[in-house]
């Protein structure tokens, strides 16, 4: 199982690893743990989307604990 890399991903890989974080949905408010039928942990996305691509419905979760 090999995947071809496309030509960004043979640039610096600080720049590489900072647009696959920008495309995944890691930090969304929408997703959420729930468990499978294995009782295993699975983050899902709450709006019933596909977890792991971020999509349009996208919103930052904000730690803000000084207010």
């Amino acid at each position: 199982m090999t995947d071809e890399l496309e030509q960004w991903q043979f640039n610096d890989p600080a720049d590489v690893l900072e647009q696959k974080r920008g495309e995944r949905c890691v930090g969304c408010i929408h997703a959420v743990l729930r468990k499978d039928a294995l009782e295993a942990p699975k983050r899902v996305c709450k709006k019933g989307r596909k977890y792991g691509k971020r999509c349009a419905q996208y919103k930052e979760t904000t730690n803000d604990r000084n207010g």
